[in-house]
């Protein structure tokens, strides 16, 4: 059983790959699906043509993604606080949230793109503990396959995090100007990776993709908060988000792990009646 977004946008832009044998440019009802970037459809068709086509196969896609989740959250706490338990803590935290256990086996796009965030942060903070340039091109990597996931919200985790570790006074400007020639060569890297399909998209179907781009323009409400997003963030975090209102303890503290962790789940969307709605395939 799907849910009906997962069903018509996710299960089935594959297979209509494989039929009209689709690689560069995923189709949906005989047009290009260009409306998101397609990477998350290449790895589910890579898996059809492994594993035959099924739902177990798809969405064995959507749960490797979310175990890359669970572990670099894991990752992520364990560096900032330097204990092994704690990673352990905060990856068992993000286990057994509601979020996780709405989203991770659904073939959508929010997991995907969350866990690729959420691992060049640690691949990050991995670079900046022991300044391997290698971890900061693991770094660019996982960004330009975000971007390639879902656009350019796969900055949303890993900025947040780095602007927490300047507030933090644990990552300091000074730092960031010394390494300058590195960073700016990783961002041309990111670029590099990420953009030439849009390019490519651009070239191929002007057309559609001025009908996406305008289309997208219109429905993205830009700087429109609203406390609904807080609320969604406090649903997909239950049962533990009541635990945020504990008072601070020490660094080890059952609640350090949590904020850790919620870093890793900011993507997902709340539970909702539609999203839980179901369709044979």
């Amino acid at each position: 059983m799907t849910g009906k977004d997962e069903f018509f946008l996710g299960l089935r832009t594959p297979m209509e790959m494989i039929e009209g044998d689709h690689w560069l440019v995923p189709f949906l009802d005989g047009a290009p699906r260009i409306r998101k970037p397609p990477l998350l459809y290449w790895a589910t068709r890579i898996s059809y043509e492994i594993f035959g086509i099924s739902l177990a196969s798809a969405r064995l896609v959507s749960v490797l993604f979310a175990a890359l989740l669970v572990v670099a959250t894991a990752g992520i706490a364990r560096r900032l606080a330097g204990q092994a338990e704690t990673g352990w803590i905060a990856g068992c935290i993000l286990l057994g949230c509601l979020g996780m256990a709405s989203e991770a086996r659904r073939l959508m796009l929010d997991v995907p793109v969350a866990a690729l965030s959420t691992a060049a942060f640690w691949s990050l903070l991995v670079w900046l503990d022991s300044g391997k340039k290698r971890w900061l091109t693991a770094t660019s990597v996982l960004l330009a396959a975000g971007f390639l996931t879902k656009g350019p919200i796969v900055a949303l985790v890993c900025g947040g995090g780095c602007l927490a570790l300047l507030a933090s006074g644990r990552l300091r400007l000074a730092q960031l100007r010394q390494q300058f020639v590195p960073l700016a060569v990783h961002a041309l890297l990111i670029a590099a990776l990420a953009f030439p399909w849009f390019f490519v998209v651009r070239a191929l179907y002007p057309d559609a993709a001025d009908l996406v781009l305008a289309d997208e323009l219109e429905s993205r409400r830009f700087f429109n908060f609203s406390p609904g997003i807080l609320l969604s963030l406090l649903n997909i975090a239950l049962p533990w988000s009541s635990s945020s209102s504990l008072p601070p303890g020490r660094r080890g503290s059952a609640r350090y792990p949590i904020v850790c962790c919620c870093s890793g789940f900011r993507h997902l969307p709340a539970p909702s009646p539609s999203s839980r709605a179901s369709t044979a395939t």
